[in-house]
């Protein structure tokens, strides 16, 4: 995701996301790429804290992966 600053002075910006957690033993879920967030494995929280310069554009990338067996139904994602 991206985020851009577009007044003429700094911001101070929290920002929140979540990826998913498994309940079940045969599902795993990995997360691969969190730019530097404050990480919360119990929940999946992610929280990161961003000052932003004035027309400055920030690049935020989640990524995660989920393994799985073939014959398993896996919904939501």
């Amino acid at each position: 995701m991206k985020i851009r600053n577009t007044k003429k002075e700094s911001i101070d910006l929290s920002l929140k996301d979540q990826y998913p957690l498994s309940t079940e033993s045969d599902i795993e879920v990995e997360l691969l790429e969190s730019s530097g967030a404050e990480v919360n494995k119990e929940n999946g929280m992610l929280l990161w804290q961003l000052k932003i310069a004035p027309n400055e554009t920030k690049t935020i990338k989640l990524s995660y992966s989920v393994k799985a067996p073939k014959n398993k139904v896996i919904t939501g994602l």
